[in-house]
């Protein structure tokens, strides 16, 4: 069974089997209230899940703005009548498209999905030649005993502050050098810094900590260079150089250390698009 919170507490919500909900006819439109307020319309009913009844029919749906297919289950949805407030919510409406028209957007649907097919095939296989590429590249210039590798890393703010959303997002990866050890060292990270121009003003730590004060007799037992971050903790960035705040686009150096005696495949991939240990 499915329930809600609703005004008077717990309310059951499954869709019983004749239900309207569940006979809505193709090309239906849809409305969902929240994130731009796009429209769906119904190209096929799939029918009640063997698995959950409660859940009412399956609606296969395309988004009207870019004819992108999605699916909606007849329990998440309310007439376009019931609406009372601004929570998102999907409604269904009266208005229904022609089947002309329906059949018009449900080819350009299917389009849209052959070449998304392809494109996510043809990326497949680019992904496969740069890691192949990538592992010989790892064989000839990172040694078999190297625990971790000193990386930097682009960084774009992703935040949203009307959401309370933090975040960052990682463009780029490239590796500057290798540890035989997997203890964090400033120094380290520094000496590999400026292996590339996007990094070298790593190289040298500042003269200011993140308050913008220097260091003195009085603080130098907990004062730190203002690009030195410190993360070990839940949720936390852990160790890294970077001379923006943590949510901020820019480039940062960490190391990565080697997991289970092996190293991720989007390590291969990074250095397959940029070597800088080759200088051939």
């Amino acid at each position: 069974m499915i329930y809600k919170i609703g005004k008077n507490g717990l309310e059951q919500i499954d869709v019983p089997q004749n239900h309207k909900k569940n006979q809505l006819p193709i090309g239906t439109i849809l409305q969902l209230n929240g994130y731009d307020n796009p429209k769906f319309v119904i190209v096929k009913n799939l029918g009640k899940s063997d698995a959950f009844h409660g859940h009412g029919a399956q609606y296969v749906t395309v988004k009207l703005e870019d004819f992108s297919y999605h699916q909606q289950e007849a329990w998440g949805m309310d007439h376009i009548s019931a609406k009372t407030d601004n929570r998102i919510h999907m409604y269904f409406t009266d208005e229904v498209m022609s089947p002309d028209e329906v059949l018009a957007i449900y080819e350009k649907a299917e389009q849209k999905a052959a070449e998304q097919k392809e494109a996510k095939e043809r990326a497949g296989e680019i992904a496969k030649a740069k890691e192949a590429r990538g592992r010989e590249l790892f064989a000839k210039f990172i040694p078999e005993t190297a625990q971790a590798l000193i990386v930097a890393e682009c960084e774009i703010d992703k935040c949203d502050l009307q959401t309370d959303y933090f975040a960052t997002s990682t463009s780029q990866t490239v590796i500057l050098g290798c540890s035989k050890h997997k203890r964090d060292i400033f120094s380290e990270m520094r000496k590999f810094a400026d292996r590339i121009p996007e990094t070298a003003h790593l190289k040298e730590p500042p003269l200011v900590d993140s308050n913008r004060e220097p260091k003195t007799e009085s603080n130098k037992s907990w004062w730190h260079p203002a690009d030195e971050h410190r993360e070990k903790y839940s949720m936390g960035h852990g160790y890294y150089l970077k001379a923006e705040q943590r949510y901020s686009s820019g480039w940062l150096v960490r190391k990565i250390v080697k997991y289970n005696d092996g190293w991720s495949e989007y390590l291969f991939r990074s250095l397959a698009d940029r070597c800088v240990f080759d200088k051939s």
